[in-house]
């Protein structure tokens, strides 16, 4: 019989469940710091969101977690709406 899945999840293994939200918690620490970066900050926010992203995603499978899982995908697709937001504003070099 297939476990349903549930708002929250599956609270075991606690590790897990650490995990996830420790990776979806520390994007905030991770936008401060990339903000405050002259020159390279896109890059900071680039290398965490999409692994973490991935990351926060498969534990929301193993987890049967809807709220980690919508999470998870939100993560992995910010540096993309990031993009889409200031790369408008951008002016193109030449």
């Amino acid at each position: 019989m297939h476990e349903k899945w549930t708002f929250y999840g599956k609270r075991q293994p606690r590790t897990l469940v650490f995990i996830a939200w420790l990776l979806i918690f520390g994007f905030l620490p991770v936008r401060f710091i990339a903000e405050r970066m002259v020159d390279t900050g896109y890059l900071l926010i680039l290398y965490y969101t999409i692994p973490a992203g991935l990351v926060v995603g498969l534990l929301a499978f193993k987890l049967k977690s809807k709220l980690v899982l919508t999470l998870g995908i939100m993560l992995l697709f910010t540096y993309v709406l990031l993009i889409l937001l200031y790369g408008v504003n951008t002016p193109a070099c030449h």
